[in-house]
């Protein structure tokens, strides 16, 4: 990574364990220009849903720079942070000005966004070709290399099977989800294949390898000293916020639960008939935790398999002497594996940590009500963190991180 020149006649700004060297834009109509004396807040924000990393800073404009400098759509924005001996340097284009407010005797107030290069490359291009016999991560590396042409990491998880498609002048991004909806990990059994950026690169990998991870550091719910046998004392967490523990309605509706395959081969005349249950196939699979979050031993939920179908036309020979489209192997345990981390979620906020990655696994130590001496069997354990936003403003850093988990720490129902 490339460390920046400081002017030092600019103005720093220290954030918790951060300096912010420089906030500037360049412009092919202009030279440089720094925000730093204009900043009032820095966000960025990376996700396991989103393809790209965004951000927004906010500005008190003093000199009305939106029309003298100018700032029109091509400009960059270009971050230069430090943290010790380490820098973090990125650039990503401006996409929009918003929240624009005049503020009378001062200046302008307004929001400037941003997002990935390859947010926009994926924007100005569409996909008419076809992949023929290559396995799922093959067609996203070329799709990567020769129609995204980012320079930027990727970390690709290698698929099994093959695939035969013609993109109908598809967007990349639309092409890739395509390809996630049908992959399946080579070396495991997971389905659940997502896309997506953080600060050090591109990923696609399934959710299932994201979870066999150690946890990559464990934060601490109440009294730093509580120190449980099965987790040690870790960074403390400002605030939790219990954003959901399970929908019913939108677990039945999605099939997490049970749901119900139909194959129709017009050309055999057969009807092909195969249904999922949620219990059945839960050590098959990799969770987080060992227990899960349907009791076994109670049937409401489950063989309810009309709750969600798929109805799948089909032909034979339709991939001649390949495989399938994996659509069959696929669909059911990916429609219920993806619910499943979307079922229990939670929001904590920590001093900031810019090292802290969507896709990476931490530890929850969530003392008991009960007795502080143990976890809450509910709401500690591991958590696959979901997003990740980082605010720097007003001389402060703090990190948001979403986290989910599809499974519990401890047996909930005995």
């Amino acid at each position: 990574m490339a460390i920046h020149k400081h002017n030092p006649h600019r103005k720093s700004i220290e954030v918790g364990n951060y300096t912010i060297s420089d906030i500037y834009l360049t412009s092919p109509y202009n030279a440089p220009l720094s925000l730093v004396n204009t900043l009032v807040s820095l966000q960025l924000f990376e996700g396991i849903l989103q393809h790209s990393v965004s951000g927004n800073l906010i500005l008190l404009d003093t000199e009305n720079l939106i029309a003298s400098y100018p700032i029109v759509g091509y400009e960059k924005v270009n971050l230069v942070l430090k943290s010790g001996s380490e820098w973090f340097e990125e650039s990503y284009p401006i996409y929009s000005i918003t929240d624009l407010t005049e503020q009378r005797g001062i200046g302008k107030g307004y929001t400037i966004q941003f997002i990935s290069d390859e947010y926009l490359k994926n924007k100005q291009t569409t996909i008419s070709r076809a992949f023929t016999g290559m396995s799922g991560s093959s067609i996203i590396k070329t799709i990567f290399d020769d129609s995204i042409e980012s320079d930027r990491q990727l970390t690709i998880e290698e698929t099994s099977g093959i695939l035969d498609f013609v993109s109908p002048f598809w967007e990349p991004f639309k092409v890739i989800d395509w390809i996630c909806g049908r992959s399946s990990a080579k070396d495991s059994s997971s389905y659940d294949y997502l896309f997506f950026q953080t600060l050090e690169g591109y990923n696609f990998v399934s959710m299932g390898s994201l979870k066999e991870f150690d946890s990559k550091i464990t934060y601490v719910i109440g009294d730093g000293d509580i120190e449980p046998s099965t987790a040690k004392s870790g960074f403390m967490v400002q605030r939790v916020i219990w954003n959901s523990a399970f929908n019913m309605i939108e677990n039945i509706a999605s099939g997490m639960y049970s749901n119900k395959y139909i194959e129709h081969d017009i050309i055999k005349r057969k009807i092909n008939i195969k249904t999922f249950d949620y219990n059945k196939v839960f050590n098959e699979h990799s969770h987080l935790e060992d227990y899960p979050l349907l009791d076994s031993q109670n049937d409401d939920f489950q063989n309810s398999h009309d709750s969600k179908r798929f109805l799948i036309p089909e032909h034979y020979s339709l991939f001649s002497e390949r495989e399938s489209s994996n659509r069959e192997r696929v669909l059911q345990i990916r429609a219920s594996q993806l619910k499943q981390i979307d079922t229990f979620r939670l929001t904590i906020v920590i001093d900031g940590n810019l090292n802290i990655r969507a896709g990476d696994v931490i530890y929850l130590n969530y003392p008991s009500i009960e007795s502080l001496d143990n976890e809450d069997k509910m709401l500690a354990g591991r958590y696959l963190v979901s997003s990740v936003k980082n605010t720097f403003d007003s001389g402060s850093h703090n990190t948001v991180l979403g986290l989910s988990k599809d499974s519990y720490l401890k047996d909930i129902f005995n």
